[in-house]
């Protein structure tokens, strides 16, 4: 039987657009299109890439977000690697203490949260999901702004170039303006450690879990009706 990753749980949970639908406890349009997607995966053995320039930073920059927050919570933290699953979904938590934390590495300073933003949806399906397989009542979702790898700098300098026009020939004092302004907007290190974490406290819902584990069943109906 099929096991839905905890990072996809949001997915599955999606309510459908229609009321009748609802009503009448169908999957959602995205909650079928991620499980016909899974099922391509798990029959031809291809896994789907999702890799943009938003999830590149947020693996390339995984440590460094941990070792920041550690600073800012005056706490060793380290990268759990362990693999947790039931009968229902699976998942691998970033840190596991007395509560679950999950890294978020925004891509820029428009991307990064307020205090009073609400949760995104998808990651709270995701957060409960963790407290369920690791056991934990609590959560910490942290949103930390770390620098842009230099390559990931050099690249989006590249494509803001090619969009204006921009030669390499042109003049060194024209391109040293361009990559001045591109790393302003991609590098926070002279702003303060409590301007680039925020983060959002999460607590167990058992009600919850239980839906998510109901949504799973469906799926599996669903998965099972595929070809």
């Amino acid at each position: 039987m099929i096991k839905i990753r905890s990072s996809q749980v949001g997915n599955i949970m999606t309510e459908p657009k229609l009321k009748s639908d609802k009503d009448a406890g169908n999957l959602s349009e995205t909650a079928k299109t991620y499980i016909k997607q899974l099922f391509r995966e798990n029959k031809f053995g291809i896994k789907k890439g999702i890799i943009n320039k938003y999830i590149e930073k947020g693996l390339y920059n995984e440590e460094k977000a941990i070792t920041m927050l550690s600073d800012f919570d005056n706490n060793l933290y380290f990268k759990n690697e362990k693999f947790f699953e039931n009968d229902f979904i699976c998942g691998t938590p970033d840190i596991i203490t007395d509560i679950i934390i999950d890294i978020k590495c925004s891509f820029d300073l428009w991307t990064f949260p307020f205090a009073d933003d609400k949760v995104n949806s998808m990651y709270y399906w995701q957060m409960q999901s963790y407290m369920a397989l690791c056991d934990k009542q609590s959560a910490k979702l942290a949103y930390v702004l770390t620098d842009t790898p230099e390559f990931m700098i050099k690249r989006e300098l590249s494509q803001l170039m090619y969009k204006i026009a921009i030669s390499p020939d042109d003049s060194d004092e024209r391109l040293t303006e361009m990559y001045s302004r591109v790393e302003r907007e991609m590098k926070f290190e002279d702003m303060e450690l409590k301007d680039r974490i925020c983060t959002f406290d999460i607590q167990r819902n058992d009600t919850d879990i239980e839906r998510i584990y109901k949504q799973v069943e469906k799926c599996r109906k669903f998965y099972e009706t595929l070809k």
